[in-house]
């Protein structure tokens, strides 16, 4: 995502990655080599992320060490990137066309505040940007696309993951909620999820919510699918789903769940064949069972299941 940051915020942002990795001071030059840029401009770079983004974190610079950045906040780089992205024209247009997916030039030049010359420049960058990524940004309206649906949702899942990570919930959505039901569906799939897993499923849910709301779905064969028993273990889950959109405006299709157990759960229908998912677990469990003999580790049931 940081591909589509101007030239100096990536240049800003490369450059406190290249310390964030060092144990102690950077000699001038070889941080200049780095990043790509005149001794002069890199001066200029620690004067503006000090002053802008200080809160979080700060480099120090000496004419005979060099520059460093100060280990009580190299920690707060999460918060760096919140920021940047939520003072970024590209990325608050990303975000506001999931739940804007109708609207035309005119509306976006006036709800951002630039001029037409700027907007189209801006949509000429990001269409760039989501063609290497295999999607298309339409402009009658203006909308994120692709060949499969899930490739938007799994594109505005990494977005929401980069912008606000796990310690911000940007939806309207009750997060206790919806983690609950992210946790409970995993648990009747037999699916162990750590935290993390656990937050970029629920977003990977809401963002699967506002596209079906915006009226993106998978392709009709999807849905001429008989149900399969991840469909029949979600249709369980509807009232909680129910519940969680009961004070939005969202109208949840009737087959939901094909959409969400196809989305979140897509993992489950990948294989070619059922052949291959047992030829690909036996292979597992052999190279489990001759890692365990050959370090003399016996490896439990349970365990062995959440490598699987």
């Amino acid at each position: 995502m940081k591909q589509l940051l101007n030239s100096s915020t990536y240049r800003r942002i490369q450059f406190v990655e290249f310390l964030d990795q060092l144990p102690s001071w950077c000699n001038l030059k070889e941080a200049t080599q780095t990043v790509g840029c005149s001794v002069k401009t890199l001066l200029s770079d620690i004067v503006f992320i000090n002053e802008f983004w200080g809160d979080y974190i700060y480099i120090e610079y000496s004419k005979f060490q060099g520059v460093r950045l100060n280990n009580l906040t190299s920690n707060k780089l999460g918060n760096v990137y919140c920021q940047i992205y939520h003072e970024s024209l590209e990325f608050q247009f990303i975000e506001k066309m999931l739940y804007e997916s109708h609207q035309d030039a005119e509306y976006w030049i006036n709800e951002l505040f630039i001029s037409e010359a700027s907007f189209y420049r801006m949509v000429n960058g990001l269409e760039d940007f989501l063609e290497r990524r295999g999607l298309k940004l339409e402009r009658s309206p203006f909308r994120i696309t692709g060949p499969d649906e899930r490739w938007v949702r799994f594109f505005y899942q990494q977005y929401f993951t980069e912008a606000y990570g796990v310690n911000q919930w940007p939806f309207a959505f009750d997060q206790k909620e919806t983690t609950l039901f992210i946790m409970q569906t995993s648990a009747d799939f037999d699916v162990t999820l750590d935290d993390r897993e656990v937050q970029e499923a629920a977003y990977l849910f809401i963002v699967t919510l506002n596209r079906m709301n915006q009226g993106l779905y998978l392709p009709e064969s999807v849905y001429a699918e008989a149900d399969d028993a991840l469909d029949k273990a979600l249709t369980f889950s509807r009232p909680l789903v129910e519940h969680l959109v009961t004070e939005t405006d969202f109208i949840l299709p009737q087959k939901w769940y094909k959409e969400v157990s196809r989305t979140i759960f897509h993992e489950f229908y990948n294989w070619e064949n059922p052949e291959q998912v047992i030829q690909t677990n036996n292979k597992i469990d052999t190279f489990l069972k001759n890692v365990s003999q050959t370090i003399e580790y016996p490896l439990n049931q349970e365990d062995k299941q959440k490598i699987m």
